[in-house]
């Protein structure tokens, strides 16, 4: 948040230098030698090229940024669902009850028994 942020800064003194440049300055600063004609203008352009010099230097920490804002949310998600997976899970022995095997399941029977022949 902290580089965003200070992004965010840098374009608003790069666009406040480019405002003040595009006014006129007053008639006061006319009076002096080169200060309304060179060093004004000059110390505007540089007062923009240094915020646009920070601003490509941070720029390169933007996807960065934001790679590290979808890990977190990911890691979030990811909390989220196994923690309700485990609150809505079936208790270990709710599920061997719900399809609990008929008594006579694995009965060993001979061939007599199924046909209903008596074996005697």
């Amino acid at each position: 948040m902290d580089a965003l942020f200070f992004l965010f800064g840098c374009v608003a003194v790069a666009v406040g230098a480019l405002v003040t440049l595009a006014i006129p300055p007053p008639e006061v600063f006319a009076k002096i030698p080169y200060l309304s004609t060179d060093v004004l203008p000059r110390g505007g352009q540089a007062v923009v090229v240094c915020a646009v010099t920070m601003i490509l230097i941070r720029a390169g920490q933007i996807p960065a940024i934001l790679r590290g804002s979808l890990s977190v949310r990911h890691e979030i998600a990811v909390a989220e669902a196994r923690r309700k997976l485990a609150e809505n899970a079936p208790k270990p022995g709710a599920m061997k009850q719900a399809y609990a095997n008929h008594p006579d399941f694995g009965k060993v029977v001979t061939l007599d028994e199924v046909q209903g022949r008596d074996p005697h």
